[in-house]
């Protein structure tokens, strides 16, 4: 049996064509791995022919983004950029098959039946208009310690005066990123 240095030493002696041919049918991630054995390899894995030849294989299967799909050219990409479009598919198809939480909690509350205004401020508040005349105010700031179907909670509701609907509403954050400004109208009649 060989000894590993010789298997590695018999690689690295393999014209880079016939390697390309047998990078171009490992996954991404082996390719990856090899870049970190040695400078020979990590040379060969940053050649564009190899990385066009898994796109090519990619484009069979995968939805690519425009530019990097069956019928444009791919001369124009350097390897580091064909590189980043491959990663970012077998990224894209590896977690397109994680199985997902079944189901989330469905908005149980009753404030109105028309959302106004829909708004999400610093990633966590979320603001709800309601032609009702209700405003909810949701923080979605997840807890550890709480599961998923309850990581959101109702922290401030109110209603407006009046009987007739709001027809418009429009939103923002005061100067400071302290608290939401909140204007509505309706029409008078």
């Amino acid at each position: 049996m060989p000894a590993e240095d010789e298997v590695m030493a018999g690689l690295l002696t393999v014209p880079g064509e016939v390697f390309y041919q047998i990078a171009a049918f490992l996954e991404v991630p082996d390719v990856l791995s090899l870049r970190k054995t040695c400078r020979t390899l990590s040379d060969l894995t940053r050649e564009k022919s190899l990385w066009f030849d898994i796109i090519r294989r990619q484009q069979r299967y995968l939805p690519l983004p425009p530019g990097a799909r069956a019928h444009d050219s791919l001369a124009d990409f350097t390897s580091s950029h064909l590189e980043s479009i491959v990663t970012k598919a077998y990224n894209v198809e590896r977690t397109w098959r994680i199985p997902r939480q079944s189901i989330l909690k469905k908005f149980a509350p009753h404030f109105g039946s028309f959302i106004l205004a829909l708004e999400l401020f610093l990633d966590r508040w979320l603001l709800c208009v309601y032609s009702e005349g209700v405003i909810a105010l949701w923080d979605l700031k997840k807890k550890p310690d709480i599961e998923l179907e309850s990581s959101g909670s109702c922290k401030s509701c109110i209603k407006l005066l009046g009987n007739r609907p709001w027809t418009s509403s429009v939103s923002c954050l005061d100067a400071d990123n302290d608290g939401i400004i909140v204007a509505t109208t309706r029409t008078e009649g």
